[in-house]
C-alpha cells in the first residue's frame, strides 16, 4: 500500500467515524425531543384536569351562594315588608 492508499483508508476511517457520531447525536436528539415532548403532554393533560375541577368547583360555589342567597331572601321578606 502506497502512501496515497493509506491517505485515503485513513480518511474514509475518519469520515465513517464523523457520520457514526453525527448519527448518535440525532438519535440521542431524536429521543430527548421524544421525552420531552412525552412530558409535556403529561403536562397538558394534568392541566386540563385541573382546570375541569376548578370549573366544577367555581360552579359548585356560585350555585351555593345562589341558593343560600335566595333561601336568605325568602326568609326576610316578612321583616323587609316592615321596614
Amino acid at each position: 500500500m502506497g502512501l496515497c492508499e493509506n491517505m485515503c483508508c485513513f480518511l474514509v476511517t475518519k469520515v465513517i467515524k464523523e457520520l457514526t457520531l453525527q448519527r448518535a447525536r440525532s438519535e440521542l436528539f431524536t429521543m430527548a425531543m421524544e421525552v420531552e415532548l412525552h412530558s409535556h403532554r403529561h403536562v397538558q393533560k394534568l392541566l386540563t384536569a385541573v382546570s375541569l375541577l376548578l370549573q366544577q368547583i367555581s360552579t359548585g360555589l356560585h350555585d351555593r351562594m345562589v341558593s343560600d342567597l335566595s333561601m336568605y331572601l325568602s326568609q326576610a321578606a316578612p321583616y323587609m315588608s316592615v321596614i
